[in-house]
């Protein structure tokens, strides 16, 4: 009810200065109904969520792997869309494609994890050793991704004159990536 979501909008105002992110607020029906249009979503929940009180809505839930791979795809294959459009939104500026880049890996990252879980593996870990297992699990090479998990947590920087040779590098290896993974949901969707 509206009278709820204007309680937890007052509280959202504290949260805000602890930079809690606001919940999504859901229904159980609406997790029934949704749950399988947003597979990658809701594996990131049911991995990562902290029951406060209650039943566990997540307990009795089986991701489609099917489901799960199509979307990964497409969010892969979206990411790479929206590279190029924001690229030439923003000029080619070094520090657009920064900004770009940061949050490109930061949107891969839960399409890889979704991708081992199709693949039978688990999804949990560290970012960095989710890439590192890419070569063997999914045969697709992670160097470049794994300089971008560290540009983006401020591990290294390859200076503002070679932002755009990163982009340049980074585009290929998204597009391969791309290719990689409709090769292999389409293998073990076959």
């Amino acid at each position: 009810p509206v009278d709820a979501l204007q309680r937890a909008g007052k509280l959202h105002r504290q949260w805000g200065k602890h930079r809690i992110v606001a919940p999504l607020m859901m229904t159980q029906e609406d997790l029934n109904r949704s749950y399988y249009l947003f597979p990658l979503e809701y594996l990131q929940i049911h991995d990562h969520h902290v029951l406060l009180a209650g039943r566990n809505p997540f307990a009795a839930w089986q991701i489609d792997n099917t489901q799960l791979g199509w979307q990964c795809e497409q969010e892969i294959q979206a990411n790479l869309f929206r590279l190029r459009q924001r690229f030439v939104e923003g000029e080619g500026r070094p520090e657009a494609i920064q900004a770009l880049l940061i949050l490109s890996i930061t949107a891969i990252l839960p399409c890889l994890r979704g991708m081992l879980r199709v693949l039978g593996q688990t999804s949990k870990g560290r970012d960095e050793h989710i890439l590192e297992r890419l070569p063997h699990t999914l045969g697709f090479e992670s160097t470049v991704l794994v300089e971008m998990l560290q540009m983006k947590r401020g591990l290294s920087s390859p200076g503002s004159l070679e932002w755009f040779k990163v982009y340049e590098r980074y585009l290929q290896n998204l597009e391969s990536l791309w290719i990689r993974v409709h090769t292999v949901r389409q293998e073990i969707c076959s």
